[in-house]
């Protein structure tokens, strides 16, 4: 995916970004490192230290509209459709 951003506050606090994928790898060490992360990260999102981005929440009813977002990648985040209010 391509995007742009603004990586000065990112070198300023000597940051890194890193990004994977996990297409290539086999089903059982997939679960491996799901098991993991989730031993690891859980209390964070428990007490909400980790919160995921969100980028629109769409009602149920426009649905197509969101998918439309996404497929022409204009999302930055998490796309939610709220099937209750």
């Amino acid at each position: 995916a391509k995007a742009e951003i603004n990586a000065a506050p990112l070198l300023m606090k000597r940051l890194q970004w890193l990004g994977s994928t996990l297409r290539g790898l086999p089903s059982m060490r997939k679960a491996q490192l799901t098991t993991a992360i989730r031993q690891h990260c859980s209390s964070w999102l428990e007490n909400r230290q980790l919160l995921p981005v969100l980028d629109h929440v769409y009602p149920l009813a426009e649905a197509e509209k969101a998918h439309q977002r996404m497929q022409h990648n204009l999302n930055l985040g998490k796309i939610v459709l709220q099937v209750a209010p």
